[in-house]
């Protein structure tokens, strides 16, 4: 599992985020590759938006990541 937070923007505005993801090859998972995606605002207090809402954080990262593409790109 690889945990990623990061800063960006959001419609604009200034946003923090955190991706979670999970190797099924990697961790012999049946379920196979999954994603978690959580955005919050600039101060990292309301979160805007959760590919799995109404979880625990710790929870197991159950979004399947079967297709498409993730970009991440640096302020560099």
């Amino acid at each position: 599992m690889q945990v990623r937070w990061g800063t960006g923007t959001l419609n604009g505005a200034p946003a923090r985020f955190r991706i979670t993801a999970v190797d099924g090859n990697a961790n012999h998972d049946r379920l196979g590759d999954a994603i978690r995606v959580e955005l919050w605002d600039a101060r990292g207090v309301t979160l805007l938006y959760d590919t799995q809402s109404g979880v625990p954080q710790d929870a197991p990262v159950t979004t399947p990541a079967d297709g498409g593409n993730i970009r991440v790109m640096t302020g560099r």
